[in-house]
């Protein structure tokens, strides 16, 4: 797991140094991800990164409620007539 033990704080703690060599052995394959992924910036997979981060975000809401009667005509205005005298 990416984030086992990641701490702000204390002997847990993860440099940045260490979170990316995490992600470069998880999603670059070959036989030195972390010298691979430096040399080819193609070698990281960010389709198999994408499928395993986006579990952890919740969908958008939407608001089909207020599409309901999009496809119903509008109703004519009404037209006022208003007379002068003169």
């Amino acid at each position: 797991m990416l984030a086992v033990g990641l701490c702000t704080e204390g002997a847990a703690a993860f440099s940045e140094r260490e979170f990316v060599a995490r992600l470069c052995r998880m999603h670059v394959k070959g036989m030195d991800p972390q010298s691979q992924a430096a040399d080819d910036s193609d070698a990281f997979d960010w389709t198999a990164f994408g499928a395993s981060v986006s579990k952890l975000f919740a969908q958008a809401p939407t608001m089909s409620f207020m599409c309901v009667h999009a496809h119903l005509p509008l109703p004519a205005p009404r037209l006022r007539l208003t007379v002068f005298e003169k």
